[in-house]
């Protein structure tokens, strides 16, 4: 996934959240080929904008839309 642009790797990510996975920031950042801090940064840009959030056991979590 090296060649993926840092907004194809956020989709990706947003879209198995959505789906219902939980990730630990280590998983996010083997899945989209960065580094854990890289990914942590790219997990609470997204947060500012898509009800996303990382829970007490280190997974971030998409928040429900009730459908």
């Amino acid at each position: 996934m090296g060649d993926l642009l840092a907004q194809e790797k956020a989709a990706i990510v947003v879209w198995r959240l959505a789906h219902g996975e939980a990730l630990l920031t280590s998983e996010i950042a083997d899945l989209t080929d960065m580094s854990r801090q890289g990914a942590w940064s790219m997990m609470t840009t997204i947060s500012r904008v898509i009800p996303i959030w990382c829970d007490l056991e280190g997974k971030w979590r998409a928040a429900s839309t009730g459908g």
